[in-house]
């Protein structure tokens, strides 16, 4: 037992410090590298650029955060480094990684193994910190500590009194090991102290995961101690589903000390988590050697760890004849806590002192067990409680094991709670404090029961499997416990499943669960249809299910995930959507699968098998309308769609209603959502004289579904011809009303009928009137048209008279020169030169906006009657000499607006003009 070793005062790995600096002195110049560079490492490195073809040459070239990719082969060749001789000596941050092919294209580390082989000579790799450093996929092998010395407080100690470390030894750095195999390595073989002969961290932290450590061996010549795996004063280290298998600490002991942890050996150190990992087979003394054994599977030595989920089975602590404590797992001083572990087919001792065959628990340790299965373990007690231990155990099952359950030394203390004791050689006893309270007992012989404590229960647990697990027939231990706050089982189910928790350390689970409503329907392109199904959780516990839809039409309508209690059930939705494009006959089914979250592997699955039917008609489009002349022949185009979900042939057929020869396009064949187009030709005879609408119905019939039609009209027009005119009076004069009278020979309405009177005047209609203001001859001119033609006549009208309007403004222009801001005022006579009387718009315009119109603009005349026109025009006082106004006087005739009479008034701008008035003149003849 470590308290009488003096092993700490030995040296091991002496002059690190030294070392680290006769590395930097001696080894070759580091590449200086601004970010993370990658370095290879084959057997052979032609062609290939930063390759190296040993490991200790690219770690030698790496820097800080480079990794190096690591061929697969076997890797040799030890080296001194101060006097420390292995493969591979790592001080400074670094990534390596084995497992890959030669050209680095693919990575497995069981296909490519990659092996780092010390061959006896050395150790495998040497970690020195401060540094983290990754090994991801190496295989350590042929490690050999022998005279070497180890570690203490990274101080170089005199003296050859302990090795350590023999696969890979680590000091004061952090080590994360993935994917590895540590098998074949020891660390000491001379009369020693030795640890660790696969793995050894000393003042260490890391995780160590997924990795193999097998037939290393602490020690073939005197004490040894963590075969597998050794850590000394190391904190926040984690080991996860890692395997330990058939490690010896000691193979001889000539000391006669004994041997501990022939796993895992835990010393002095914190924060150590061990979950889902393996041991087995381990032995922490050989079966014929001299001495105790101590902790056949792992050994815990005044420190804190966590232990989940473990498998510690068919290790042994001592061999013939001798002490063993601890089959399983020796614990001294430690605080821990133990959950959910399989404890199983352990052994103390082959022959001799067997004590504790799952735990030995010593010193002044606190240890929590939650969930744990103790069972075929072989010693005089299962579990052995000396010093001033304390225990408190909560669900545990301590079952088949040979020697009492439970025992306990004076000055110990164990509560245990809503335990199953059965098939044991005996109960619990002891001189310590023992208080088992809420206990199943069944056949526990030859020693029987021992303290029963309170809240007992007999009866068969009837265990369901080498597990232990509670089945349906384990009434005895069913809804029997009482409620300490323990949540979950040993494998993580939820505690309690129903009602009150089960004793021991399964909670009976039924986790089962049904989906039903299986469904076929039969849906249209484009129809959505709902599926309605049913999810019961038909267990004793509440869980929660994932849905997932293997569908290509539909999609879930439930919110996924679904929680459901024991005995409780809902609806679950699936809605489908059929595209709209979708051929009839079409099949789809859809899976939906419900997965229980607790047990991925409960699963169950309905089917949902929709069916496309034959849906669809035809569209035959659009009705058309043309007109034609006899002897015309008119081609009409139609756009033909099946909408009908299914290829098919169409037959086409037409019928004239006026008898017209007719003719079609072939029959067209279209698969579901195509269109073609279809020709109707229609053949108007030549000999029509008059007008008639005729229609052509078209139909389209589809061989499977569907039929379509169609109507184009055509109407036939017969072209206007023999146009022809009167008008009276014939003599006709100005200012006479005279009527227009057309007539045709032939020509089918509508008939539009216009009219050109020769004076610039227009009308319509097959009769119209016309007066003439101008005394003229005027060419007369009808035009008679419908939709397919035109006729013309023409005729020359003679019209006498004087003219109807007319008008005269005089005189046409005056003039005269003002000086700058004064004023003169010009006046003209309107005469209505007409036969008729007419109003007259007058309208002025100035060119320097100094005149105005200063008579009336609207002036009534009788034919030769007459009025003034004024215009006053003031001129401005900033007015330029020599600056003009141009007044311009217009009169337009209403009645014809043709008819217009203009004058011009000149003011022009002078010094020392004066102001003038002109009047104008009428001359009478009396």
């Amino acid at each position: 037992m470590k308290r009488f070793f003096p092993f700490l005062v030995g040296g091991f790995l002496p002059l690190l410090a030294l070392t680290a600096l006769v590395l930097g002195l001696a080894g070759r110049p580091q590449a200086a590298h601004a970010d993370p560079s990658t370095l290879y490492v084959r057997p052979d490195c032609t062609g290939w650029p930063d390759c190296y073809t040993s490991i200790q040459a690219a770690v030698d070239a790496a820097a800080p955060a480079d990794e190096i990719l690591i061929a697969t082969g076997v890797y040799t060749g030890v080296q001194a480094r101060a006097g420390i001789t292995q493969v591979v000596y790592v001080s400074k941050s670094l990534t390596l990684r084995g497992g890959y092919n030669p050209d680095f294209t693919a990575w497995d580390p069981d296909l490519y193994p990659t092996t780092v082989d010390a061959q006896g000579l050395g150790r495998g790799v040497v970690i020195s910190g401060p540094a983290t450093v990754t090994l991801d996929g190496l295989r350590i092998t042929g490690g050999n500590a022998t005279g070497l010395g180890g570690f203490l407080y990274n101080v170089p100690l005199p003296g050859d009194e302990y090795d350590a470390g023999g696969g890979v030894a680590v000091l004061s750095a952090t080590l994360y090991l993935f994917h590895g195999v540590i098998s074949g390595n020891l660390a000491s073989a001379g009369d020693r102290w030795a640890y660790g002969g696969g793995l050894f961290l000393d003042h260490a932290a890391g995780r160590i995961e997924d990795t193999r450590f097998f037939s290393n061996t602490a020690s073939s010549g005197a004490y040894g101690e963590g075969a597998g795996m050794c850590l000394f004063r190391s904190r926040n280290v984690t080991l996860q589903a890692n395997e330990f298998l058939s490690n010896t600490s000691s193979i001889t002991d000539a000391w006669g000390l004994g041997a501990l942890g022939g796993a895992f050996s835990l010393w002095a150190s914190e924060g150590v988590t061990l979950t889902h990992n393996t041991f087995r087979a381990n032995r922490a003394h050989c079966a014929t050697c001299q001495g105790d054994g101590h902790g056949g599977g792992l050994s815990f030595w005044e420190c804190s760890a966590y232990l989940e989920g473990n498998l510690i089975a068919a290790n042994v602590a001592a061999g013939s004849g001798q002490t063993g404590r601890g089959g399983g797992i020796l614990l001294k001083g430690t605080r821990a806590v133990l959950a959910g572990n399989l404890i199983l087919d352990n052994r103390a001792a082959e022959g001799g002192t067997a004590l504790g065959g799952g735990l030995f628990i010593t010193g002044t340790g606190v240890i929590t067990l939650v969930n744990n299965v103790l069972a075929r373990n072989v010693a005089s007690s299962t579990i052995e409680l000396t010093g001033t231990a304390q225990a408190r155990l909560l669900h545990t099952t301590l079952a088949d094991n040979d020697g009492w359950a439970l025992r306990g030394a004076v000055s110990t203390t164990a509560m245990l709670t809503n335990t199953i004791v059965a098939g044991n050689d005996g109960g619990f006893t002891g001189t310590g404090t023992i208080s088992p309270a809420y206990t199943l007992f069944w056949q526990n012989a030859p020693l029987g029961d021992g303290i029963t404590g309170t809240t007992v229960f007999t009866g068969d647990p009837a265990f369901a499997d080498v597990k232990y697990h509670l089945g349906p027939a384990s009434a005895a231990a069913l809804d029997r416990a009482l409620d300490v706050g323990v949540t979950t089982d040993i494998d993580r189910e939820p505690r309690p499943a129903a009602g009150r928790p089960d004793l021991g350390a399964d909670e009976y689970v039924i986790w089962k669960s049904d989906l039903s409503g299986n469904a076929e329907s039969f849906l249209i392109p484009g129809q959505t249809y709902t599926y309605t199904h049913y999810l019961e959780n038909k267990g004793n516990v509440t869980d929660t299910y994932d849905l997932t839809l293997d569908s290509v039409w539909g999609a879930l309508a439930t919110s996924t995930p679904i929680t459901l209690g024991g005995g409780q059930w809902t609806s679950v939705l699936v809605r489908v959507f059929v595209p709209a494009d979708a051929l009839s006959g079409t099949v789809q089914v859809g899976v939906l699968t419900a997965t229980s979250r607790f047990v991925p592997s409960l699963q169950t699955a309905v089917h949902e098998t929709t069916t496309v039917a034959l849906v669809g008609g035809i569209l035959l489009e659009p009705n058309r309308t043309a007109q034609a002349t006899p002897g015309q022949t008119l081609r009409y185009t139609h756009t033909l769609h099946n909408q009908v979900n299914y290829t098919q042939t169409f037959s086409l057929a037409a019928a004239s209603s006026a008898g017209f020869p007719l003719s079609l396009s072939p029959d067209p064949t279209l698969a579901p959502r195509a269109a073609a187009v279809v020709t109707l030709t229609v053949q108007v005879p030549p000999g029509l004289s008059s007008a008639v609408t005729d229609r052509a119905v078209l139909t389209a019939t589809g061989s499977v579904s569907g039929t379509g039609c169609i109507t184009d009209t055509t109407a036939v027009c017969i072209p206007p011809a023999g146009a022809d005119f009167t008008w009276l009076p014939a003599q006709s004069k100005t200012g006479e009303t005279v009527r227009f009278t057309a007539t045709i020979t032939a020509g089918s309405p509508p008939l539009t009928y216009t009219w050109a009177f020769g004076d610039g005047s227009h009308g319509q209609g097959e009769s119209v009137a016309h007066t003439y203001a101008q005394s003229d001859t005027y060419t007369v001119r009808l035009t008679v048209t419908n939709p397919c033609g035109q006729a013309v006549a023409e005729e020359t009208l003679t019209v006498t008279g004087e003219p109807l309007y007319g008008a005269a403004l005089t005189p046409i222009t005056r003039a005269a020169q003002v000086a700058p801001g004064g004023a003169v005022v010009y006046t003209h006579t309107l005469r209505n030169t007409g036969a008729a009387t007419d109003t007259y718009t007058v309208t002025l315009t100035s060119s320097q906006g100094w005149a105005r119109l200063a008579s009336s603009g609207a002036v009534r005349l009788d034919s030769q009657a007459t009025a003034v026109v004024t215009v006053a025009v003031t001129v401005p006082p900033t007015a330029t000499v020599g600056a003009e106004d141009v007044a311009t006087i217009q009169a337009v005739s209403w009645a014809d607006p043709g008819v217009a009479a203009t004058a011009v008034d000149t003011t022009t701008v002078a010094l020392g003009a004066k102001r003038h008035v002109y009047l104008p003149l009428v001359l009478r003849n009396r």
